[in-house]
């Protein structure tokens, strides 16, 4: 059997949302900087010169190569050493002479010592001496002076520049909701 029946059809209603998010945007400037600073007479530097000093002069004497003054003053020291010489030995000589009665032989003694040859030592000599030139060294010297200069900086910064744009949604009907009915079956009275 057939019965009557409503049929019932329904749509859903639907809401659109459109949505504008714009990005945010930061801009900024980069910082102005000024430096300043004195670039004069900053650094000085003073240097004494090194000194080498050289003494040859006992190397040249080693050498027998001597200056007219050398050879007068070591002569006349050489002079004198043989005059006091000299004199010590007549003294002696003298004095043995003197006591001459005791017969010690006085007059045999000093013969002999006057009669003998003079011996002579040679040996291997280098010239100049080792050693004989002297140095004299003086490294000399050198100031160095900085003078710091102060630095002037000056930083003027920048403030930045923020873009926030406002975000907009917008809500639309994107489907109406709807609701039918509808008799189905067998023959229904539709004046009600």
């Amino acid at each position: 059997m057939n019965m009557p029946r409503i049929d019932i059809t329904t749509t859903r209603g639907e809401i659109g949302r459109q949505s504008d998010r714009s990005p945010m945007q930061i801009r900024q400037r980069p910082a102005d900087l000024q430096i300043q600073q004195q670039h004069t007479d900053n650094l000085q530097i003073s240097k004494r010169a090194t000194k080498l000093l050289i003494d040859q002069t006992a190397a040249f004497a080693d050498a027998n190569l001597k200056g007219p003054m050398k050879r007068v003053e070591e002569s006349a020291q050489k002079g004198k050493q043989k005059v006091m010489g000299y004199i010590q030995k007549k003294v002696q000589e003298g004095d043995q002479m003197m006591k001459i009665e005791n017969g010690n032989g006085a007059i045999a003694q000093i013969s002999a010592s006057n009669s003998q040859l003079q011996t002579y030592n040679f040996n291997y000599g280098a010239i100049p001496k080792p050693l004989s030139v002297k140095f004299n060294y003086d490294p000399g010297e050198t100031n160095i002076t900085i003078n710091q200069d102060t630095i002037n900086v000056q930083v003027n910064k920048n403030a930045p520049q923020i873009t926030i744009p406002k975000w907009q949604s917008n809500a639309y009907l994107k489907q109406k909701n709807s609701i039918t009915f509808q008799a189905v079956g067998t023959q229904i009275n539709r004046g009600l």
